[in-house]
Parts: structure tokens; sequence; C-alpha cells
């Protein structure tokens, strides 16, 4: 009796296309290649928007928020060719230290031709820069009002990292290691309360050093206050926050994820 081949093909098919299934958001367990992968195939179909989701915090703060991204990428010459590109091929993987890695890639743009005499050249290459993010995350959301735990001085969040990120001496002069959850913990971008501190003054303050305020009676009076916070819901003591600091930081945690530092043009290797 022969056996009809559509299912067992189409079985196959199936198999496959679950094979090649790429990301479209971070997560928690995805290598370093894999999230240059969602990147490159985001770009690839043009949808900055998702490439744009892989982008550390440090990145997404530089360059964000995702439609200033998408103009830069678009606009400089040096990046648009990534945008609906031919094809593409990682060429190495480098693990720098135990959370940077750095990838080579080659990619053919669009339009380009590996024919003798060609013009324009058929590949261009790029060095992608990775780092993972801290493990814990962020209890507190920007936006948020509080007291610092020990100096008492009122504040609000305006950004975080999920480690510190200062310099060796800083976290030396300001005995970060002597904390009780040490420099790996979350820290915060505090503005100051005038009123507490004057001087229009920002601190870096660890997560165990925050002590939500709520409720509260009156907005944070700072310099800055008008530019980036919006309505205060004074019951919780938070407020929301205009949309372009917002999109500085993922709406979902991305503890312990890789995440995307920067893209780097490179210059193709002789062969």
């Amino acid at each position: 009796e022969k056996m009809d081949p559509a299912p067992m093909l189409a079985c196959v098919l199936s198999i496959f296309s679950l094979a090649v299934v790429v990301p479209s958001a971070p997560a928690r367990g995805l290598a370093p290649q894999v999230v240059v992968e969602a990147q490159l195939t985001a770009l690839q179909r043009g949808d900055v928007r998702c490439c744009f989701s892989f982008a550390s915090p440090n990145n997404r703060r530089a360059t964000g928020p995702w439609t200033k991204f998408e103009r830069m990428v678009k606009q400089t010459p040096a990046y648009a060719p990534l945008v609906g590109c031919t094809s593409f091929e990682i060429l190495s993987v480098l693990s720098v230290s135990p959370r940077k890695w750095r990838c080579r890639v080659r990619v053919r743009p669009a339009g380009s031709s590996s024919a003798p005499f060609a013009v324009a050249d058929p590949f261009v290459e790029y060095s992608w820069e990775l780092s993972q993010q801290g493990e814990q995350a962020a209890t507190f959301s920007i936006g948020q009002a509080l007291r610092h735990r020990k100096y008492e001085y009122r504040g609000v969040i305006v950004g975080f990292d999920l480690e510190c990120t200062q310099s060796e001496e800083w976290m030396q002069m300001m005995n970060v290691e002597g904390l009780t959850r040490g420099r790996m913990q979350p820290f915060y971008n505090v503005l100051v309360d005038e009123r507490d501190r004057p001087g229009a003054q920002m601190s870096y303050v660890a997560e165990e050093n925050i002590v939500p305020d709520s409720p509260v009676s009156e907005r944070l009076q700072h310099p800055a206050a008008a530019e980036l916070l919006l309505s205060l819901d004074k019951e919780t003591g938070t407020y929301t926050v205009r949309d372009e600091l917002a999109a500085q930081y993922h709406a979902e945690s991305v503890a312990g994820c890789w995440l995307v530092d920067g893209v780097i043009p490179d210059r193709p290797a002789v062969e």
C-alpha cells in the first residue's frame, strides 16, 4: 500500500517552521547570538520597533524612543543597509567577559550586487555589543515618590539600572559594597525635593534605601519635575511620566536577559 506523502511533507514543513521561529521580545534564557539574530531578522523585514525592543536600557536612553531610533537607523548611511537587507550572517561570537559578548555580522544590503566590477560593496560588516542585565528585577517603577531610608529626603524615581553601573572609584567612595545587598541590586535615579536638599540635585540610590512615600500631599519641587512628571496620584504617591521618559524602559522585566548595548559599523575583513 502506498503512503500519501502529503501529510508527511506537511509535518516536515511544520517542524521546520517551528525550528526557525525567531523571538520578537527579550526573554531570560535567550543566548546572545539568538538576540542578534532576532534584531537582524526584525531589521530585514523593516520592523525597527521590534529591533528596538532588544536594546539595553543604556542604549534606549541614548537612542530612544523607538520613533527616534527608527529615524536614526533609516537616515544614517552607516546603518541604513541593515533595513530590508537581503541576507545576513553571523561571522563570529566572542565572550569578552562573563556578561559581555561581541558578535561580528556581515550583511548584504538590498539592491547590492556581488557581480564582478559592481560599484557598490556587496557586503557591510558590523560589530554587535551585548551585555547581560542584572538578575534582580526592579521593585519600583519610574514616577514613584519616595523617602530615603537613611537621609529621609523626599524624591521621585526617574530612572533605574538593574545593578550599580557607576565606576569602581565611585562605588569605593560611596562604600557600595558596605550595603547589605551590595552592587548587585537595582539602583535608581532620583530627583531630590529642593525643600529637603536645595540645588536641583539628582541622587543614585540603592533599592534597599528606598521607602515608597504615600500618600503624598503635594508635588515634588525640582526644576526638572515639570519636564518629566505629569499628573500625580496622591493616594499611591505615583506620577504619570512623559512618554519620552517611559519609552526608555522596558514594560516587562528584562532581569537576566541579554540585550544590545550598541552596533558599530566595521570594515569588511580582507579575504
